[in-house]
Formats: structure tokens, sequence, C-alpha cells
């Protein structure tokens, strides 16, 4: 394998690294650790950073989303523990997921 032909100088990253920094910080203290913090705390911070979600969305402790302002989760949504979502490209989860 030729690693020297990989480019991905043309990859957006979709918002600024201030931005992106903003939500690893945010991701680290609401989200990945066990801390039992509320769903709906959750689910406002998602939204303040981009996400479009739904109603009645459920996000429990530990679910990485890389860029919320890439997801896209409609109603009645519940994200387990532990859940990853690598969404370099726009994500969206349908109504009545679990």
């Amino acid at each position: 394998m030729r690693l020297d032909l990989y480019d991905n100088s043309d990859f957006n990253r979709g918002a600024g690294r201030i931005k992106e920094g903003l939500w690893i910080l945010c991701k680290f203290l609401f989200f990945l650790n066990s801390f039992p913090w509320p769903s709906a705390l959750r689910v406002f911070l998602l939204r303040c950073f981009g996400a479009s979600l739904g109603t009645d969305v459920v996000i429990r402790s530990g679910v990485n989303i890389w860029f919320p302002w890439r997801f896209v989760a409609k109603n009645h949504l519940w994200l387990g523990d532990d859940v990853f979502i690598l969404n370099l490209a726009p994500v969206t989860l349908g109504s009545h997921v679990c």
C-alpha cells in the first residue's frame, strides 16, 4: 500500500478550529465520561453545536459524535451507551430508532 498517494487536502471539516476545539472539550466533559448528565442537557449541547434533533431524543453517556454540525436525528430516537458516530459526511438517523 502506497501512503504517498493518499491525499485528503480537500477534506472540509465543516466548522472552524475554535468551534471544533470547543466541541471536543464539551464532548469530553458531558458525553464521554460516566457522570450521569441528563439527556436533555446533551441534546441541548448538540443543538448548540449545530445538530438537528427532533423531539423525544435520548442521548446516553459515552456517545461519541465527531461532528455534531453534520448530525441529524429525527423524532423518538435513542442513542445508547458508548455509541460511536464518525460522521465525516452528513449522517441522518430516522424516527423511531434505537
